[in-house]
């Protein structure tokens, strides 16, 4: 079976795509969201640089109509739906939009992780910073991540997803890896 919509007309009936599969269920990735071939970006910036067909193809391989993702730097994970097959689009978008919300009531948070959000703030939030032009006003959860806001793909962590409470055998929760971004010449 191809994961890709383009390449193979492959047809999954609605009750073949699981919302939430057996623990057993082999899953894999598009090659695209992993490995070697990933595709990688500055999550500041909304995801481009990608063709259409790839856009629209399926995630993983079986499709599924939920997949959720975990960000080690957050506390929350992000969901990725979609009731015919969650796309490669899906789910670059999602991780996009969900890192741009804003933190509601920043001083409720540990004095750390405040300091941290303001120091990235006043760097991400600069006329000429990459997505300033994208981003709310105020503190946003993306002012988190650091540096580390360079999208490397989807893995499983069993140990960071274990630590969140999800089974490590769980075939549609993935771990979010982002990565120090490349300091530009100068700085």
């Amino acid at each position: 079976m191809s994961s890709s919509r383009s390449s193979r007309q492959v047809h999954f009936g609605q009750n073949s795509m699981a919302l939430f599969p057996a623990a057993n269920t082999s899953v894999s990735l598009a090659r695209i969201l992993c490995g070697n071939d990933c595709y990688s970006w500055d999550i500041r910036l909304p995801p481009t640089q990608i063709a259409p067909e790839q856009w629209g193809a399926f995630a993983s391989n079986p499709p599924m109509q939920e997949l959720t993702l975990v960000v080690k730097q957050l506390p929350w994970h992000i969901t990725v739906k979609n009731p015919n097959g969650v796309t490669i689009g899906d789910v670059l978008s999602q991780v996009h939009r969900s890192l741009l919300i804003p933190v509601a009531d920043p001083h409720r948070l540990q004095d750390h992780v405040l300091y941290e959000i303001q120091k990235n703030h006043k760097h991400n939030a600069h006329p000429g910073a990459p997505g300033a032009a994208y981003r709310p006003a105020g503190y946003l959860w993306i002012d988190t991540l650091g540096r580390e806001t360079f999208f490397r793909g989807l893995s499983h962590s069993r140990s960071l997803l274990e630590s969140r409470g999800y089974p490590s055998d769980a075939c549609n929760v993935w771990t979010v890896d982002l990565v120090p971004r490349p300091v530009p010449a100068g700085y």
